[in-house]
């Protein structure tokens, strides 16, 4: 108490500084217990994490330190106790069926507070789809218009079974405190059903601690290069696809030392079922929008093209530009059948190049953050083949055996692109 306080509490009649020292006790008392007889509530979450073969994890936030139960299956099912840390819920399921959606409850103090279906796992052999986005933490209108159709896409088609992002999950500098409005809330009928996979984006990793929030939140393997902060690179298998995830934010040698050549390894010990490959990272190096002018995107262009060319990857994901754009197959920055003139090595004789197919580079970033103006059509390279910068939009991208179906879809259901590819 301060000295001013002291002095006016001294100056009290006896019976006005009883009520004084009541209402400050009492004060102090509510503090303390009012959040224990809050009904409890799930604040963030749940987000369904490192879904693999039969296993998933769920995360979940409650407004109050609780105990929580999962109960997995059909109302006789046994429950299972999450861990629990401050307000933070963690369970890994196990023995999920790969064939079907497995529905889930989660209760705290024997109260059911949500409901959902896990989306199924399959085997390599089965057709299933993905979304991609990025740029789209603003809390914006079109944030979580656009969600609302994915939310509509994947309840529609039951090929859909993850979610991929391109970066720049949460504006302006990924703190923490904004993850609930700019993250949780718009997709929270999306990640509670299709595991969610993240990259981190430049503004992820631009506050004081980078990427805390991210580590926080998410739940990611950790198999990326070695002597670099666990679960921001890594990579993962989903049916017949292998996915990259880079994190491109770090310095040109550092990609050079560490990650090129981890993408490269990670590519080339993918078993013989493997029959499609895609690498995600945030920063194009093949762009029309305004961050072509970026003085890093040489680098990630000299270091990381090579690498993706070598490991036979069929298309590269990014975001960072606030548009849809899609190139044709390029080798070493131009159309595959035509004279490379940059000085990255050319494809070898067998390479996945020297058949002709080249990489497709798609930047997906039109997720709900501002539009970025696109180049004019006049001054841009003949090999973008597709360029949208008017509207919010997500990729869509449906696998059946050696075919890819490709689909941008906006904010109001229009398909603003459509395209069809041959794997191996």
């Amino acid at each position: 108490m301060s000295h001013a306080s002291e002095k006016w509490m001294a100056s009290l009649p006896a019976h006005a500084l009883a009520y004084a020292v009541a209402t400050i006790v009492v004060g102090a008392v509510v503090r303390l217990v009012f959040p224990f007889i809050l009904p409890v509530r799930i604040v963030e979450g749940p987000l369904v994490q490192g879904a693999d073969g039969d296993q998933a994890t769920l995360i979940w936030y409650t407004n109050r330190h609780v105990h929580c139960d999962v109960r997995a299956g059909d109302s006789g099912a046994p429950l299972q106790r999450a861990e629990v840390d401050g307000t933070r819920h963690r369970i890994r399921l196990t023995g999920l069926p790969r064939d079907k959606d497995q529905r889930y409850e989660v209760l705290c103090e024997s109260r059911v507070l949500h409901k959902a279906a896990l989306k199924s796992v399959q085997p390599a052999a089965t057709a299933f789809g993905f979304i991609v986005f990025g740029d789209s933490g603003r809390g914006s209108s079109e944030q979580y218009r656009l969600a609302q159709r994915m939310e509509e896409l994947a309840g529609s088609d039951a090929r859909v079974k993850f979610l991929l992002h391109t970066g720049d999950l949460v504006y302006g500098a990924g703190q923490r405190s904004d993850y609930r409005d700019r993250f949780f809330a718009p997709y929270r009928r999306l990640i509670d059903r299709l595991c969610f996979w993240p990259s981190l984006g430049n503004h992820d990793v631009s506050e004081p601690n980078p990427a805390q929030a991210y580590r926080e939140v998410f739940e990611l393997p950790e198999n990326g290069p070695a002597g670099l902060t666990p679960e921001e690179n890594y990579w993962f298998d989903f049916g017949s696809a292998r996915i990259v995830v880079a994190d491109t934010n770090l310095a040109e040698a550092e990609l050079a030392a560490r990650v090129a050549p981890w993408m490269a390894s990670a590519f080339a010990a993918a078993p013989h079922a493997i029959r499609w490959r895609f690498a995600v990272f945030h920063h194009p190096p093949y762009t029309v929008g305004p961050h072509v002018k970026d003085e890093s995107r040489p680098g990630i262009e000299r270091v990381m093209v090579p690498a993706i060319q070598a490991a036979g990857v069929d298309i590269v994901f990014c975001g960072h530009d606030h548009l849809y754009q899609r190139t044709r197959p390029l080798w070493n920055g131009v159309p595959t059948g035509q004279e490379a003139v940059s000085s990255a090595p050319a494809p070898a004789a067998g390479e996945r190049g020297a058949e002709g197919r080249g990489v497709v580079y798609i930047v997906s970033g039109a997720g709900g953050a501002k539009l970025y103006e696109a180049a004019p059509a006049a001054s841009r390279p003949a090999y973008f083949e597709k360029v949208i910068d008017n509207i919010h939009s997500f990729t869509h991208v449906a696998i059946d055996g050696a075919t890819l179906h490709l689909r941008q879809i906006s904010v109001n259901g229009e398909i603003l692109d459509d395209v069809t590819m041959s794997g191996r």
